[in-house]
C-alpha cells in the first residue's frame, strides 16, 4: 500500500516539490469482497540533513504534489510519504535528498580600468563566495554586466534640460566564466 513514484523536483528558488503516484495497492480492487480498505490520507514528512523534522502533513487523497517554499539552500532535505487505510499506515517510500538553490552572491573583486585604447575598459572579477548551493559547487552559466555609457552629460534642448542616459546589457559567455575576466568596448 506504499505510494509510487515518489519524486522531487526544483521549481524555483528555496522551493522543492515532491509528487507521487496511487499504490499498486489502493485496499479496492478485484480481490476485495467484503473487508475493503479504501486509502483515507497521504502523510508526507520533511526532514532536514540533521533528521529534524520540518513538515508532517497529513494529506488528502486528492494531494499527489506538495511545494515546500523559502527552504535552507545550506540544507538538503529528505521527503518520504505514506498511505493510509483503515486498517493502519504504510511503511515510508522515501527519495533520494533535494538540496534547493539561491541565487549566486555578487562576484568578487568586481574591477574595471580604464585602458590606453579609445573607448575601451577592461573588467575582471571573481566568482562569488555562494553560487547558490553552499559556496562554488553550483556551476555559474552567465554572468550579466549592465553598462551605463551616458556620463551623465545634460543635452539642452528648447528651455528643458535632458539626461541621455544609454544602458546596455552585456551577457559574458562560458568562456569569459573561468577566468572572469572580460575586455570589450562599448
Amino acid at each position: 500500500m506504499k505510494p509510487t513514484n515518489l519524486a522531487t523536483t526544483i521549481p524555483f528558488r528555496l522551493g522543492i516539490t515532491a509528487n507521487w503516484a496511487l499504490p499498486r495497492d489502493t485496499g479496492v480492487g478485484e480481490t476485495c469482497s467484503t473487508d475493503c480498505r479504501p486509502l483515507t490520507a497521504y502523510r508526507l514528512i520533511v526532514q532536514n540533513r540533521q533528521s529534524v523534522q520540518i513538515l508532517n502533513a497529513l494529506l488528502d487523497l486528492a494531494i499527489v504534489t506538495y511545494t515546500l517554499q523559502n527552504l535552507d539552500h545550506t540544507q538538503t532535505y529528505t521527503f518520504s510519504v505514506t498511505a493510509s487505510n483503515s486498517a493502519g499506515e504504510s511503511s515510508r517510500k522515501a527519495v533520494t535528498t533535494e538540496q534547493p538553490v539561491e541565487y549566486p552572491s555578487t562576484p568578487l573583486q568586481f574591477l574595471a580600468l580604464v585602458s590606453n585604447v579609445l573607448y575601451k575598459v577592461d573588467l575582471s572579477w571573481r566568482t562569488p563566495a555562494d553560487t547558490g548551493r553552499v559556496g562554488d559547487t553550483e556551476p555559474i552559466i552567465a554572468y550579466f554586466l549592465e553598462v551605463d555609457t551616458s556620463a551623465h552629460r545634460p543635452s539642452i534642448k528648447g528651455t528643458k534640460l535632458f539626461f541621455i542616459v544609454i544602458k546596455a546589457i552585456l551577457i559574458i559567455s562560458e568562456q569569459h566564466l573561468s577566468s572572469g575576466q572580460f575586455e570589450g568596448s562599448v
